[in-house]
Parts: structure tokens; C-alpha cells; sequence
């Protein structure tokens, strides 16, 4: 009866965050409804002069929207979009080749690309409030058997400890850095029992950054986590090709 009931909640979130059913989102459809609506209403109700508010309304509101209606301002096709991003992951690689990065900030660089990849994946993934996704830069010492947080984004190190290690075993982002590949999860404590108590996240995505050359293996791992379950596993793919730019300057950071 429990793997039932684990299997309905899992096809229960994955159907939500498919029709991207979450509070902010519903919020903005109740008032784009509401804003068609009212208009609408008023104009049955007083035909003679609601044409003429209706008219003088819509154009208030497109003009208050027109970046959001302009092909200035929004992508008008995903067709070669995700070659666009393989191709500017690529054009990073090569110009990592040629920067000497002793004169580089490393740190910032890195803080700048969890960033950017925090933000591409709240959008994405709807998380309007900005609460519920964050990311952290793993790395691992083989020795000690340990794992632990170089950086996070910006919002989550207001909240969460850096400098902190886990133990290996038991880790997402330990089969991550034994793969070399992308990983996920979207129930960590059902698939990793031995996670901490008290731990808010429930999905995590976990993408190698790979070192100068690859056959060395994974310098680190980019760890991006949701409160959401089951809020990447039917995307990850789609995820990780849009953020490899960011992966990408971060790989570079790494060619030492």
C-alpha cells in the first residue's frame, strides 16, 4: 500500500509542476482572468459606452505590456535555441584555453554562474517567490571521504552554512562525481535515507563540472535543489542543456 501511495504522490507532482501549478502562478492567472473579465462584464452590462471604456482599457493595457507583447523582448521560437546554448558552452571551453586565469577572480566568477543558473531554473521551473530553488558548488576529498560546500548562490548563503562537509556515501553528488554524468532525484529522502534530518529540499539536479581534460575526471559538482518533489525529473535534460553556459564558466575555473 505505501509504494502505492508513493507512486500517486509522484505522478500527483509531476502532472503539478507540468501545468506549472504553484501559488505565485496561480496568483497571475486570477488576475489576468480577472483584468479580461471585468472589462468584458461591463461592457455586456452598458453596451453604449463599455465599447468605448473596453477600447481605452485595452490599450492601457497593452501599452503597460508592450514589452511583454513586443518580439523585442521575448524569444519568438526555441528553434536552435538549445544549439545556441551548446554553442556558447563550446565558445566558453575555447576561450577558457586562452585566458591565463592567475589574473583572475575565481570566486566571483563562480558566485556570478550559480547565480545565473539559480535563475534560470526559478524561471523554469515557476518559482516566482524565489524560496524554493537554490544551488551550492560542491567539491570531494577522496582521502577523508568527504563532500563538501565551496559556495552557494547568493540568496541561499543568507541561510545556509559554507564550509560544511557530508559524508560520501549515502550522497547524490557522490554518484555524480563517480558517473561524470547528470543526476537527479526527486524524493532524496526516500532514495537517500541517510540524508540529514531537517533538510527543506526534497529534489535535487546534480551536474559534473568536468575538469580540463575530462578522462581526469569531476573537479566539482553544481548541486541545484527545489522544496518541490519531483520538481526536475521530467526536465533534467532540458535543464542542463540551457544552463551549460553557466557550467561552462565554471568548468574554466577549474583548468588550473
Amino acid at each position: 500500500m505505501s509504494d502505492i501511495k508513493m507512486e500517486i504522490a509522484r505522478l500527483y507532482y509531476l502532472v503539478r509542476h507540468e501545468l506549472g501549478f504553484y501559488k505565485g502562478t496561480l496568483r497571475f492567472f486570477l488576475f489576468k482572468t480577472i483584468a479580461v473579465v471585468i472589462p468584458v462584464v461591463v461592457t455586456l452590462l452598458t453596451w453604449k459606452y463599455g465599447v468605448v471604456w473596453l477600447v481605452v482599457y485595452l490599450i492601457a493595457l497593452l501599452m503597460c505590456r508592450r514589452e511583454e507583447y513586443s518580439p523585442k523582448h521575448m524569444q519568438v521560437s526555441k528553434d536552435g535555441y538549445a544549439g545556441r546554448k551548446a554553442l556558447l558552452a563550446s565558445a566558453i571551453f575555447e576561450l577558457g584555453n586562452c585566458v591565463n586565469f592567475a589574473s583572475v577572480d575565481k570566486e566571483r566568477l563562480r558566485a556570478h554562474a550559480l547565480d545565473m543558473i539559480v535563475s534560470y531554473v526559478r524561471g523554469f521551473r515557476s518559482d516566482v517567490d524565489k524560496t524554493k530553488i537554490f544551488s551550492c558548488l560542491l567539491i570531494r576529498n577522496e582521502k577523508i571521504r568527504k563532500i563538501s560546500v565551496l559556495m552557494r548562490d547568493t540568496d541561499s548563503s543568507r541561510k545556509r552554512r559554507i564550509n560544511i562537509s557530508y559524508d560520501c556515501d549515502g550522497m547524490l553528488a557522490e554518484k555524480c562525481f563517480i558517473l561524470k554524468d547528470v543526476q537527479v532525484t526527486g524524493d532524496v529522502k526516500k532514495d537517500y535515507p541517510n540524508t540529514q534530518t531537517g533538510k527543506e529540499y526534497n529534489s535535487i539536479l546534480c551536474v559534473p563540472i568536468y575538469r580540463r581534460d575530462p578522462n581526469q575526471g569531476v573537479a566539482a559538482v553544481v548541486s541545484i535543489d527545489s522544496t518541490e518533489r519531483y520538481h526536475f525529473d521530467t526536465r533534467s535534460c532540458e535543464l542542463y542543456t540551457n544552463i551549460m553556459p553557466y557550467i561552462a564558466l565554471i568548468s574554466v575555473t577549474f583548468w588550473d
